[in-house]
């Protein structure tokens, strides 16, 4: 096994140390039961909800501090040029919507929508490829309880000549007990 120091690397290369593997239908991981059943600790992380999300205590994608972060499966999508990965990751204080190309919020209609509901903006970017919502989470990831499909939209800096938002579907089944279980890690 190859190990570098984590100075060494960048942020995309530590985020993909440190991102638990997410397994394909064909190999399932044990889908945790409803969260009153379940007890969170450093033992049973990571945890996986279904094929989709996954819950772990690592650095922050953005001030690198190790906490609970609850991560999709990565979506690729078009950036206007190539294709780009985008991954949702959950925190008890933001939603970030983590790329590997650079963002451009001036797109119109950048941002999360529930369902066919209304849309949340982004508030900023967190770094080039991060976008973040940091006000009420908590209120926002109640409303996400009750749905099927969280859409990701986004558009990318530089295209020339400009292209439009680009979208990124994230399944939310189970997510109910997965974000119970992220208020249950971050209180560890």
């Amino acid at each position: 096994q190859v190990t570098q120091d984590a100075e060494s690397m960048d942020d995309t290369q530590q985020l993909a140390m440190l991102t638990p593997a997410i397994t394909s239908p064909e190999e399932p991981r044990p889908e945790v039961p409803a969260t009153e059943n379940v007890t969170v600790d450093m033992a049973s992380l990571p945890l996986s909800f279904g094929v989709h999300w996954s819950l772990d205590r690592r650095p922050n994608p953005v001030n690198r501090k190790t906490q609970c972060v609850l991560a999709s499966q990565s979506v690729n999508i078009s950036d206007g040029y190539d294709r780009t990965n985008v991954q949702l990751l959950l925190t008890a204080d933001s939603l970030y919507a983590n790329t590997e190309s650079n963002i451009d919020l001036s797109y119109p209609g950048s941002g999360v929508r529930l369902d066919d509901g209304t849309l949340v903006p982004f508030e900023g970017l967190a770094k080039e490829t991060v976008a973040m919502i940091k006000g009420d989470v908590a209120a926002l990831y109640e409303r996400m309880a009750p749905t099927r499909i969280a859409t990701v939209r986004l558009g990318f800096w530089p295209t020339w000549p400009v292209t439009e938002t680009q979208e990124a579907s994230f399944p939310l089944h189970g997510i109910g007990d997965a974000i119970k279980a992220l208020w249950l890690c971050e209180k560890m």
